[in-house]
């Protein structure tokens, strides 16, 4: 390091020297050699900013591999290389491998699994039946059956005794012996004992869903009950929502407590609305349980939005459940191209079909665009114009409400 600071400077003196004779040739004012000056200061800055980034990073960072498996083309056996250089590191003599997670890499020979360090070192005797990710340093690994843990330097943190046994989450994993469920530490203490007959929900959140004799619960990260063993037909939802079956009915969960009464026949979600079923009826609610009280006219939308009637008014909602058009109109048809055509002074028969009153076209903010003065719509709008009937007179519109081709219509 010293000798590259000692060429630094004496090549920076070479540089300001020349220069310095060069300005001194060509101008002779006080002027100029200000300038000089300011100008060999910023010059050396340069140079010195290069050499930085030349020598920023100590050559042990330099030579560092990153080890990526290969497949011989002569043997069909794996090994490693390094990704930039090329350069073998550990020979092809496996019958597979996998990427390094951290200090060491899974590798298979002869149907049996074990790990390597990045000299190739085996860390682990290659005997394990399957190897699995890291989650909170620890691995899951199996043998004959049996599953226990390694960490990522290959030691085996809890031993191969398991008949079952997931990644850590939250730092605790499930695990399984002699058909009872329960949850260990990092440092395999069984925290939560194993007297559980299943488990549904590893903490993915704070909680676990566990069951007993076919009912299930919730529990926190020391084992305390936070809702009772009374559920069935548990359903994950979405990320901490689920759907469950309580004496009969259907209801939701969210994280650790009801939202919703248990009283459907059915429950789902679509897109990001929850909905039960009763009798044929279906009521959307949002994620915190709360019923709307508008019905959906059609299936939801997840693109733009969807006619919804509530008192026989009908509007239109997005897909988060939120009312974008009030619910001030006789009927309405579907957004095309941008606009819905609405109806004022409508009476809907036994078949659900309108007749009579006023037709125009809002955008998707309820602005009409075309006025409500129309006695029918024949075609929502496509290629940029409608089809709609005044005064027994058939006309295209654009959205300026601009008629093209009157062609009368014989009743």
């Amino acid at each position: 390091m010293f000798g590259a600071e000692l060429h630094k400077y004496f090549f920076c003196n070479l540089i300001e020297q020349f220069f310095f004779e060069k300005q001194m040739k060509n101008a002779n004012s006080e002027y100029a050699i200000k300038s000089f000056r300011i100008l060999k200061k910023l010059f050396v800055l340069v140079l010195l900013m290069l050499f930085v980034n030349f020598n920023i990073f100590p050559q042990s960072q330099l030579s560092k591999r990153f080890l990526v498996p290969f497949k011989s083309e002569i043997s069909k056996l794996y090994g490693y290389k390094d990704k930039f250089s090329g350069e073998v590191v550990v020979e092809a003599k496996y019958d597979y491998a996998l990427n390094f997670n951290g200090q060491i890499a899974p590798v298979e020979l002869h149907y049996r699994w074990g790990y390597i360090d990045s000299t190739g070192r085996e860390v682990t005797p290659i005997k394990y039946d399957g190897t699995y990710s890291f989650y909170s340093g620890l691995a899951v690994v199996s043998s004959f059956n049996k599953f226990g843990y390694i960490n990522n330097t290959g030691k085996e943190i809890v031993p191969l005794k398991y008949d079952y046994a997931d990644a850590f989450k939250q730092d605790l994993a499930a695990v399984g012996q002699n058909g009872k469920f329960g949850f260990i530490d990092t440092s395999g203490k069984e925290i939560i004992p194993l007297k559980y007959d299943d488990i549904k929900n590893n903490f993915n959140g704070n909680y676990a869903i566990v069951g007993i004799n076919g009912k299930f619960g919730f529990i926190d990260k020391k084992g305390k009950v936070i809702l009772p063993f009374e559920y069935s037909n548990f359903r994950t939802l979405t990320n901490g929502m689920y759907a469950a079956k309580k004496k009969g009915k259907y209801g939701f969960i969210s994280e650790n407590k009801e939202i919703s009464a248990f009283k459907y026949d059915v429950v789902d979600i679509k897109y990001d609305l929850l909905y039960g079923k009763i009798n044929d009826k279906f009521i959307f609610m949002n994620n915190n349980g709360k019923e709307f009280k508008y019905q959906l006219t059609k299936e939801l939308s997840y693109i733009g939005l969807t006619s919804a009637k509530l008192k026989n008014k009908y509007g239109f909602i997005n897909k988060h459940g939120d009312v974008v058009i009030p619910f001030k109109f006789d009927y309405v048809l579907d957004y095309n191209e941008g606009y819905a055509a609405v109806c004022v002074g409508c009476s809907i028969d036994s078949l659900g079909k309108p007749h009579d009153g006023k037709w125009g076209f809002i955008n998707d903010t309820g602005d009409i665009i075309i006025p409500i003065i129309y006695d029918d719509i024949i075609d929502s709008f496509k290629y940029g114009r409608a089809g709609v009937i005044l005064n027994g007179i058939f006309y295209l519109v654009n959205a300026s409400n601009e008629r093209e081709i009157p062609i009368e219509v014989t009743k």
